[in-house]
This record gives structure tokens, C-alpha cells and sequence, in this order.
């Protein structure tokens, strides 16, 4: 079951030389509410009743009959669809013509790597790494963080004379999970948290000494479980299918492709088919390409 589209949100990493420092940006403006079935509707009656009373709502009702006033006249307005108004946090980001505008940044905190980023309905999560560990930030739509950062990865769980490399986050109900890989060996590792940082469970490894890289991992849900996908750039990839509690339900399995994809980009679940998002071998050109659930190809395999 798929989870409510949330806010897209633009991250800008920025690293200051001497003192690296995590950046996060956003572009704020244009439309400040959701749709919810009505558009822009400010419930303008159109009988022609003499009260003198003025409706409280400016959308801000929840109608139950069709379409009552708030103020209790008898009167109705022409829509008859029962909604419930609800104001939403101010989009972050304008977006007119393909052009992005930047509103605003603020310091999160120290960052030498990329980062991780996932959301909820109330808070961005955002991941960086710091004196080589991966440290969790829950931060407000608003930019603000909320607490303190928690530390997520420990020397115990990075194998001797490795440190951690690329890492992917995501959200699924109430846990958060993180693959991540370290620097010197083709190892891959799968953690899973609640929502406060806390670990659940022990570290999963999902790939030990393989002979197909583990960087740039994908890391996405249908819903229910939490698939990961790496591997190189080529014709092949690797996926490995895990439970919310982080149980293996299927070892790692090769994919193909019909034409050579890069390993750079992301894959969604949307539509009743995966999305991955990617470069073609040369990075020359944004390709999607399309799955069925059990990892098939569907035809037509992509669009560029």
C-alpha cells in the first residue's frame, strides 16, 4: 500500500573547506495549500436569500452536510461534494518555466559525504557522515532542527580497516532503514531503526566479498518490504527483498536490462510498476526505465 506523495524537497549539499559543514536548501512559494477535492473554492452561495450572517470558513470548514455553511443557514452552495479542508505546510520550492528557485539554506550540521534524505508527514530525515560515522538529523519543513543528531553506525559494525562509504535511507511506516557499504571491500550491510534513531534488531549483511560492486545503491519500498538494488553500470544488476523487520524474504538476484543503464540515480515504486531513474553507460542522457513487480522489464523498457 502505497504511502501518501509527499513534499519534494531539494537538498544542495555545500562543504566548506576547513570546517565541512552540511547544507541543506530549499525553494519555497507558490501554492500555500492541497487540493482536496475543490478548486479554490471560497463556498460562494449563489441563492438569493436575504441573511445578514457571514460564513466563518475561508476554506477552513469541515462540511458534512452538501456543502452547509458554517454559520448554520439554510442556504447550500452549488457543489455538492462532502470535503474536508485541510491547510498543508508551504510547499518548498517554485517551480515555473523548469527553473528552481532557491528561498533559502541553512547549516545542519558536519558533513563529509553525501547525504541521505527521507520524509514523513511532519519531518525530513537526513543522514551525513561524520569522523567516519553516519549520523541521523530530523529537521522541520520549516528548516529547523528538531533535537539532537544520533549517531547511527559504530566501529563494531564496519569491517577492520574499511570505513563507511556510499549509504541510502528510507522511511516505511514507523522505521527508518539504511544501506550503506564500506570503502575497501565489495561488503553491503542493511540497518534498521525507529524513528527516533533507536536500532532494531542486528546489522544485515547483504552482500559479503562479492565480485559486483555495492556502491550507489538503491534503496526503495513497494509499501510493504524494502528492496535494495546495486550493482555496476552495464547490463546486470542486483536486487536483495527484505521484510520491515529486516528479515530476508529474498536472497540477492540478478536483473537485466536491454541496453547498458549507469548505476548513478534512484528507483520509486509509482503506478504499479518500478521507476528507475538513471543515466545511460555514457551519463550523456536521463533515462527511466520501467519494471514489473518481479523485477521484468515491461515494454516499452524506457523513455530517455
Amino acid at each position: 500500500m502505497l504511502r501518501r506523495p509527499l513534499i519534494p524537497v531539494f537538498l544542495v549539499l555545500i562543504f566548506v573547506a576547513l570546517t565541512p559543514t552540511l547544507v541543506i536548501s530549499s525553494a519555497c512559494g507558490g501554492d500555500t495549500t492541497e487540493d482536496t477535492g475543490e478548486t479554490g473554492d471560497a463556498d460562494t452561495d449563489t441563492d438569493t436569500d436575504t441573511d445578514t450572517d457571514t460564513d466563518t470558513d475561508t476554506d477552513t470548514d469541515t462540511d458534512t452536510d452538501a456543502d452547509a455553511d458554517a454559520d448554520g443557514d439554510a442556504d447550500a452552495d452549488t457543489d455538492s461534494d462532502t470535503d474536508t479542508d485541510t491547510t498543508f505546510p508551504e510547499k518548498p520550492y517554485t517551480w515555473s518555466d523548469g527553473v528552481l528557485t532557491l528561498d533559502e539554506s541553512t547549516p545542519i550540521g558536519p558533513g563529509s559525504t553525501w547525504t541521505g534524505i527521507s520524509s514523513t508527514d511532519e519531518y525530513l530525515y537526513l543522514t551525513t557522515k561524520d569522523h567516519d560515522h553516519l549520523y541521523l538529523y530530523k529537521v522541520t519543513f520549516d528548516l529547523d532542527q528538531e533535537g539532537e543528531e544520533v549517531q547511527l553506525t559504530f566501529d563494531a559494525d564496519v569491517p577492520d580497516g574499511n570505513k563507511v562509504a556510499d549509504h541510502k535511507i528510507l522511511i516505511l511506516g514507523d522505521r527508518l532503514y539504511l544501506a550503506w557499504n564500506p570503502t575497501l571491500k565489495n561488503d553491503l550491510y542493511l540497518l534498521v531503526y525507529d524513528l527516533e534513531g533507536n536500532r532494531i534488531g542486528d546489522q544485515v549483511s547483504i552482500e559479503i566479498d562479492t565480485d559486483v560492486p555495492t556502491t550507489d545503491v538503491h534503496l526503495m519500498s513497494d509499501g510493504t518490504n524494502v528492496f535494495v538494488l546495486y550493482g555496476d553500470s552495464g547490463l546486470t544488476r542486483k536486487v536483495a527483498v527484505y521484510d520491515a523487520d529486516g528479515g530476508e524474504i529474498s536472497a540477492p538476484f540478478e536483473i537485466s536490462f536491454d541496453f547498458k543503464l549507469d548505476e548513478l540515480g534512484t528507483t520509486i515504486w509509482t503506478d504499479d510498476r518500478w521507476h528507475m531513474f538513471t543515466g545511460d553507460e555514457p551519463s550523456n542522457n536521463l533515462v527511466v526505465s520501467f519494471f514489473h513487480h518481479d523485477w521484468t522489464p515491461q515494454t516499452p523498457f524506457s523513455e530517455v
